[in-house]
């Protein structure tokens, strides 16, 4: 992977000049009307988006990406009077993005995890009211989609563009970004102004096209080339009722598995799937049942994507594609009710679930998760895990914890740097851990709706986005104004977790934030249990990948853990990570101490210097991090 290259291409400011008006626009297929192609799977009745004869010389806002979040940024901006262009590339004849193209029929909800009501309200309650529920027929989801803009004649979509860029300015070294250069698949080429540009492209585009910085993966816990698996969901044909039934019938009492009315997950036996290619991995089916019995299913997952190209994401699509047909064989020898099944085809789109993560005016972080925190400028809510998908084929992936509640701040939609631009989405300003949560499309239409409605009140205002985020009246118009749109925006409290009152919670937090430990789904972190040797010292080679040469030296883990037994004791930390100098534990102690690598105080909240616990452990890692500058700022 050549990050390198990514990074540097994306900072490059794209400045241009407007585009002569001797353009000849007439004859551009922009001029047509915009007819929606049949899905795949499902008919659909094609409309005209908007009423238009042309793309218009200025807006008062240019949504990029036809994405779910897209669609809900361009509504809110159009219910409050805004004129909206809605544009959108890749080939793409058709909105809904992930959910229509990437053929993402179910969906991950939040709710209240003391209330269990569904916490994101506003314009993704009201699509979701039009499907079918948590899982869905695609085709339900589009029209869902259609009906919704087809309402407003103030949004002009345009699909299929050739190419997009950010039309950017720059005085006494502020960016800002006053439009879209856009170019048709003719190579018709126009310069559109707009008072607001709304990124909601699955990774950022326009955004890294304008020089927003950002990190890519996991990079912001050191791990750069590490992120989630992509995936290309594929049709199953012949779900018949009796089919879908006895599906349903065999995962009625399995482990882990389950189904609704339009949605099966389990089948555990078929993480036993050896791929032909070793980028793949199988894991449970997860089955979304069409209109039409057919089944969508999300469970092919491909490594070593790079998502910012497209050649990669084609060779992807090649090797999975390959792999689909000895994946059904499989199903098909192991499960009696798929054996009257057959090969529908696969996606249009790859399902991607990390790539960017701009540098906002605050980035959303675990702590925030952790502590079920509120916002004062909060515009959303989340709650769902925190789900860490695999990286690797050896990576089995993980769910750090599960939150009651969060709050997501208008400030992670603001970018660094560059001004009249907002980013929504997966790629907003959140750290790559808690992306597992806030990756999920709810929140991301919450935060697209707050975007479109923030335009209007910063236009108003006559503000730029930044100086708004630090507005506390300007963020209250905006929080009035959604929720007069029907958003749940009331502040809230939950109270202290248990696991905030351990004695070694200082440490947990540290743990945390990089990934070294995780609750599942029922937040029990086990700090009371004993410090295995090997889980010690799969935690500290993962801070020493994690944190390079900021460790000293090499930690010398394996010479002093003694494997057999039942705990890792003061002694053998103190000796390893003093790399051997010290000749007795007691002066290893003692050296750490002096360092400044170890507080006083941490050892003596150790209860057992011969067995540590998990907990004991994270706060030596909590002091070991603070001495070389790595704890994550609170």
């Amino acid at each position: 992977m050549r990050h390198s290259r990514w990074r540097i291409a994306a900072l490059i400011v794209c400045i241009l000049i407007p585009y002569g008006a001797g353009v000849a626009w007439a004859g551009s297929p922009w001029n047509q009307a915009y007819q929606l192609q049949a899905p795949v799977p499902g008919p659909v009745v094609p409309y005209v988006a908007g009423n238009t004869a042309q793309v218009r010389e200025q807006y008062d806002v240019i949504v990029v990406g036809t994405d779910p979040e897209g669609i809900a940024a361009a509504m809110a901006a159009a219910r409050n009077g805004l004129r909206v262009l809605l544009v959108d590339g890749r080939g793409r004849t058709r909105v809904g993005g992930l959910m229509t193209n990437g053929w993402l029929s179910s969906i991950d909800i939040n709710r209240d995890g003391q209330t269990g009501t569904i916490l994101n309200k506003g314009l993704f309650s009201s699509w979701y009211r039009r499907i079918e529920g948590d899982s869905f027929s695609v085709s339900t989801a589009l029209a869902a989609f259609e009906s919704m803009l087809h309402a407003r004649d103030n949004i002009e979509v345009r699909m299929g563009m050739k190419s997009m860029a950010p039309w950017v300015t720059m005085a006494n070294g502020v960016r800002t970004v006053i439009g879209m250069r856009l170019e048709s698949d003719s190579g018709v080429v126009r310069d559109v102004r707009a008072s607001a540009v709304i990124d909601a492209t699955q990774d950022a585009d326009i955004a890294a096209q304008a020089g927003v910085p950002f990190t890519f993966g996991r990079e912001d816990i050191g791990r750069p080339n590490v992120y989630m698996a992509s995936t290309l969901a594929f049709q199953l044909n012949g779900i018949t009722p009796t089919v879908w039934q006895a599906i349903r019938q065999r995962l009625k009492n399995e482990v882990d598995s389950g189904t609704t009315r339009k949605s099966a997950w389990g089948f555990k036996e078929l993480y036993q799937y050896f791929p032909n290619n070793q980028r793949l991995k199988l894991r449970g089916l997860n089955i979304g049942l069409q209109n039409n019995q057919t089944g969508l299913v999300n469970a092919l997952l491909i490594f070593d994507v790079n998502p910012l190209s497209d050649e990669s994401r084609a060779e992807a699509t090649r090797i999975a594609e390959a792999e689909i047909p000895d994946i059904i064989r499989y199903i098909q020898g192991m499960f009696p009710e798929f054996t009257s099944i057959t090969y529908g085809g696969h996606a249009p789109e790859l399902y991607v679930r990390e790539s960017r993560h701009i540098q906002g005016e605050y980035r959303l972080r675990v702590i925030d998760l952790l502590e079920n925190r509120d916002h004062w400028d909060r515009i959303a809510f989340g709650s769902y895990p925190v789900d860490l998908q695999p990286t690797s084929q050896e990576d089995n992936g993980d769910i750090l914890f599960d939150p009651i509640k969060y709050a997501i701040p208008f400030r992670s939609i603001v970018p660094k740097v560059v001004d009249n631009m907002l980013v929504v989405g997966r790629s907003a300003s959140y750290d790559a851990l808690p992306h597992g949560s806030a990756r999920i499309i709810p929140v991301g239409m919450a935060t697209g709706e707050a975007a479109g409605v923030a335009a209007k009140v910063a236009l108003d205002r006559k503000m730029t986005f930044r100086e708004m985020s630090k507005d506390r009246d300007a963020i209250a118009v905006l929080q009035a104004r959604l929720v007069s749109q029907g958003v749940a925006l009331a502040p809230y409290t939950i109270p202290i977790q248990p696991y905030m009152r351990h004695r070694t919670y200082e440490g947990l937090k540290a743990a945390l934030h990089y990934g070294f430990h995780s609750g599942g789904y029922t937040n029990d972190f086990r700090l009371d249990d004993p410090s295995t040797p090997y889980r010690f010292a799969m935690m500290m080679t993962r801070m020493k990948t994690a944190l390079g040469k900021k460790l000293p030296g090499n930690i010398m883990i394996d010479d002093w853990l003694d494997a057999s037994a039942v705990s890792v004791s003061l002694a053998s930390y103190a000796m390893a990570m003093t790399l051997g100098i010290a000749t007795t534990p007691e002066e290893a102690t003692d050296t750490l101490i002096v360092r400044g690598a170890l507080r006083k105080q941490t050892v003596e909240r150790v209860n057992n210097v011969e067995e540590m616990t998990l907990g004991e452990t994270f706060l030596f890692l909590y002091d070991m991090l603070k001495h070389v500058g790595a704890l994550p700022q609170e």
